[in-house]
């Protein structure tokens, strides 16, 4: 290894040295993961990438790279965090060369981002850090082969707090939500469990993760725990929403399931981005009539296998169901928080849509024809904060938000879609208050006040 220049010491164990080799390698996992994956998906921000031996988890690193590639997509630069398998350390490492190699290629550090953090003293150079750690070489192939020209900030990271992590993407902020910058976090899910406990465990932390309960994850859901749990701080904050590209075990690969390790791949995408490719929509939609039909022919509710349906359909989400009959409302129903997967959570809320919204009369079959059905995922509501009621309307995005209104004994929502009939600030503020329950000129201390985005379609 050159004083500028730093070698995988992975390569020929974690993946092939020589490299037509690995190109292969990595191709066909790309190649396999364009077939799995729909067309036109969204780019995203970030993702979890694992970083075990490719034979076990390169499968599961190609859905998240070629999620995050598209149909091209250049990234200027990638914030690569990995835990330290090896070496225990304080703080956060970078590494003292100026680029940092494998079989495919070389990336460059990027020197401005390195500087930036050494300066704001969240980072330290160590060698030593890296000398022996997998984590960010394992991502590299796949980062050489799809951005060859991209500069790398890779960091291992230590013992440290969640929120010195966090403020690593508050850094990178600006190009990140631009599209300039992608956040690859590595990590492998559970370690060693029996398979059987191995898939609900890693169940749970998929659920932990999409839903972004940060606090929760620890040691035993995943190796790269505190990287990810600083991640998931960062992107609640902003609205991101997280889509399961696909999770397996080793088992699935060597057949032994008596010590299995976890592997998952997600992507990240802010709520400005669509969440899901039209396949998606429409098999949603489907969910969402076939709900209701068989509620009226059975008079129960359907079970849904989640497990028959896309890992994308099984990610944890927030949604309404609207129903409109020549454009006029006649149920809608939802919920705020993705306590479902979204197959599940549209599915329940069809049927409630139809058959429990106090305002309408239960849907009947000949009705059920002529509905258009409408769906709406939410993004995690956030507060706003505001000094008196002029300063929270200057902060509401017409067309944009969806909002939350709260107080000590009135509760009313808004869903962005409002906007079509309410179609400025002060009309759809005050429409929100009277849907509460509460006068149209009502203002509290207490009054608290949540917003969303939702990515919305019917048939």
């Amino acid at each position: 290894m050159s004083s500028d220049n730093r070698l995988c010491a992975f390569a020929g164990k974690f993946f092939p040295a020589e490299k037509n080799t690995l190109s292969a390698m990595v191709k066909s996992f790309l190649a396999e993961a364009s077939n799995r994956l729909p067309g036109d998906m969204s780019n995203p921000m970030g993702i979890i990438s694992p970083h075990a031996g490719f034979r076990f988890s390169g499968s599961t690193a190609g859905l998240a790279y070629q999620s995050a590639y598209g149909d091209g997509k250049k990234y200027k630069r990638l914030i690569v965090l990995s835990p330290s398998h090896r070496y225990a350390f304080q703080g956060m490492a970078l590494p003292s060369q100026k680029s940092f190699s494998s079989p495919l290629g070389k990336s460059e550090l990027c020197k401005d981002g390195c500087q930036k953090l050494l300066k704001s003293g969240l980072t330290i150079i160590s060698n030593q850090a890296h000398d022996n750690e997998h984590g960010i070489e394992t991502q590299l192939p796949f980062i050489h082969q799809l951005w060859p020209k991209a500069k790398l900030i890779p960091l291992v990271i230590g013992q440290e707090r969640i929120e010195n992590i966090e403020v690593i993407f508050e850094l990178f902020h600006e190009d990140i939500m631009q599209g300039h910058t992608l956040v690859v976090i590595s990590t492998d899910l559970s370690h060693f469990l029996k398979d059987k406990l191995a898939i609900e465990k890693d169940l749970q932390t998929a659920q932990m993760i999409e839903n972004f309960k940060s606090e929760n994850i620890n040691s035993s859901n995943v190796c790269g725990h505190g990287p990810l749990k600083g991640y998931l701080k960062y992107v609640r904050k902003y609205g991101y929403r997280a889509t399961r590209l696909g999770m397996i075990n080793s088992a699935n690969i060597s057949g032994d399931k008596s010590k299995v390790v976890g592997y998952g791949a997600w992507h990240f995408l802010h709520a400005d981005k669509a969440l899901l490719p039209q396949v998606h929509r429409e098999k949603l939609i489907t969910v969402a009539r076939a709900s209701i039909e068989f509620y009226l022919s059975k008079n129960k509710k359907p079970k849904i296998h989640t497990q028959t349906f896309h890992p994308t359909l099984r990610s944890m989400g927030a949604t309404f169901v609207s129903l409109k009959e020549k454009g006029r409302l006649r149920g809608c129903i939802g919920t705020t928080m993705p306590n479902f997967s979204l197959v599940e959570s549209v599915g329940k809320n069809a049927i409630s849509a139809a058959f429990n919204d106090k305002r309408f009369k239960p849907v009947t079959m000949d009705e059920l024809k002529k509905l258009d059905i409408g769906i709406s995922i939410l993004s995690q509501p956030a507060p706003l904060q505001f000094e008196n009621e002029k300063d929270l309307l200057q902060q509401i995005k017409p067309k944009e938000h969806g909002l939350i209104l709260s107080t000590p004994t009135h509760r009313g929502l808004f869903l962005p879609v409002v906007w079509e009939s309410l179609n400025d600030v002060e009309s759809f503020w005050r429409g929100l208050k009277v849907k509460a329950g509460l006068p149209r000129d009502f203002w509290s201390g207490d009054l608290q006040v949540e917003y969303f985005k939702a990515e919305e379609f019917s048939d």
